[in-house]
């Protein structure tokens, strides 16, 4: 029991040292970004829902992904291109939350729909991202990690669950 904290260390700096387990990273961040959302409520989610399709369109029709990490001198690792998804994604939500707020207000729901809704939302940002990093950073992800999220299966339904969600999580 008396090397305990030397493999808490050792674990940690696996996890988050120079090589670190990015899966686990992956799974922890996501399931972070669900408790979170799923926290917020469902008519957050919406506006969550709504700013990831904003997002994706404007990044992936337009050269903006590009140009902020041109600009901005932002690296094109795994950091900088979530970075750039989140704040992407953080001012299309303020402005669909602006302009729909009144509309998405009053939705109360169970814990356990949003949970289901929020899963699907970041389930959309994960799938998007995977689609987004360079092959080297991928590397580093498991095959399962890929089948779930950078498949053309994967997308496809990561794509289409949080619409479909959205009218079955209904109150």
């Amino acid at each position: 029991m008396e090397n305990a904290p030397e493999t808490i260390v050792s674990w940690l700096t696996s996890v988050f040292g120079e090589n670190p387990s990015w899966d686990l990273l992956l799974l922890m961040v996501v399931v972070g970004l669900i408790l979170a959302l799923a926290f917020w409520g469902r008519a957050k989610i919406v506006a969550v829902v709504l700013a990831s399709y904003g997002a994706i369109v404007l990044m992936s029709m337009t050269g903006v992904n590009e140009w902020v990490h041109a600009s901005m001198g932002i690296p094109e690792n795994i950091w900088g291109t979530a970075g750039v998804l989140l704040a992407t994604v953080g001012v299309m939500f303020a402005l669909v939350q602006y302009s729909l707020g009144d509309v998405l207000k009053g939705e109360s729901s169970q814990f356990a729909k949003s949970v289901i809704l929020a899963v699907a939302a970041v389930g959309l940002l994960a799938s998007y991202w995977f689609s987004t990093v360079s092959g080297d950073i991928l590397s580093g992800f498991s095959p399962l990690s890929f089948s779930i999220l950078g498949s053309n299966i994967a997308i496809f339904a990561w794509v289409f669950a949080p619409l479909v969600l959205i009218g079955l999580t209904d109150d």
